[in-house]
């Protein structure tokens, strides 16, 4: 478990023992090492009073929470952009009707397209907030929409009083 907690994390950059105790972690590996090549006495006792230390302790904490928040943001903007060399180009607007992916929650592999519903917001690229039908709203990523297009199917009827065609044209509904 200690080898887990010295070794720098990817996204942060930082090690978890780093961003808990402020410091890099002495390993008794490296505390032999050190002090078998003469790099370090055997430590018996600190200089340090206690506000000095805890002085020193904030500032380190600070530092490795300082770099890691930078690293994870970083890390977080190239994700969002591999992400995004995927999605296919769509053009959508606000106001726009839209059929939404759902997951089963049946089965992982089953998914339903829902909708229709409307776009209320474009609040980033590639993300729309959508007016579902029963009344919530969700952010969604572009890859899990599609245009709603209405189907109109045209159905001819004759009346026994009248000789001639009325063509009536209907919306198709599709769930």
């Amino acid at each position: 478990m200690f080898a887990y907690r010295e070794v720098p994390h990817s996204t942060t950059g930082v090690s978890p023992y780093q961003l808990v105790y402020g410091r890099l972690p002495n390993g008794p590996l490296k505390l032999l090492k050190e002090v078998w090549t003469g790099d370090k006495e055997i430590p018996t006792g600190s200089s340090k009073s206690v506000e000095e230390y805890l002085r020193d302790l904030t500032g380190k904490l600070k530092q490795a929470h300082n770099l890691a928040r930078g690293n994870s943001e970083k890390a977080q903007a190239e994700y969002a952009s591999r992400y995004n060399l995927r999605s296919r180009e769509k053009r959508l607007a606000v106001g726009d009707q839209v059929l939404v992916l759902i997951p089963s929650s049946s089965h992982k592999l089953l998914k339903k397209w829902m909708g229709p519903a409307s776009i209320i917001e474009l609040p980033r690229p590639h993300t729309a907030r959508v007016k579902m039908d029963d009344g919530s709203e969700k952010e969604l990523h572009f890859n899990k929409l599609r245009p709603y297009i209405a189907r109109i199917e045209q159905i001819g009827l004759i009346f026994d009083q009248d000789d001639e065609l009325v063509n009536f044209i209907m919306p198709l509904l599709i769930q």
